[in-house]
């Protein structure tokens, strides 16, 4: 369960930096919640959870991590839709991307070597983010192909 619990404090400043409308606050909250987390932020991010959870799970516990998948999941279509102008599936893997896996990819190799990541490492996840959202603004809402600029 510690791994659980370690999962909804991570995505609790998470889902909050997004719904106040804020992409790059979400994303950067990768590096900033392993910075003050660090043993936190190892177990979340190096493992699984399937690490760590083994068998059914009670059903209040069910019901909290399903309502907080469902909170998450609508965060991501709402900035795919302010940030690129729909939430197709072009535009909802381009926002996991730039909010989740960059950072996360970012943030891994210090987690590693049990090191919080540097401040380098939140200005790569910026210029990406920036490269991204704005560089998809000009994206065909479509396929995901490039627009005439």
């Amino acid at each position: 369960m510690l791994w659980l619990e370690t999962v909804l404090a991570y995505q609790e400043g998470f889902v909050a930096a997004i719904e106040s409308g804020d992409g790059l606050a979400a994303a950067l909250h990768t590096p900033a919640w392993a910075r003050l987390h660090l043993d936190d932020a190892r177990l979340l991010l190096l493992h699984s959870r399937h690490d760590f959870v083994q068998g059914d799970w009670p059903k209040t516990l069910k019901r909290g991590v399903r309502d907080q998948a469902q909170r998450l999941e609508g965060c991501v279509v709402s900035f795919a839709r302010g940030a690129f102008g729909r939430a197709g599936p072009a535009q909802l893997r381009r926002a996991a991307f730039v909010l989740a896996e960059v950072p996360i990819a970012a943030v891994k190799p210090h987690l590693r070597d049990r090191e919080p990541p540097p401040p380098l490492v939140d200005e790569l996840i910026t210029a990406t983010y920036h490269a991204i959202v704005q560089g998809g603004t000009r994206r065909n809402a479509g396929d995901g192909a490039s627009a005439p600029l």
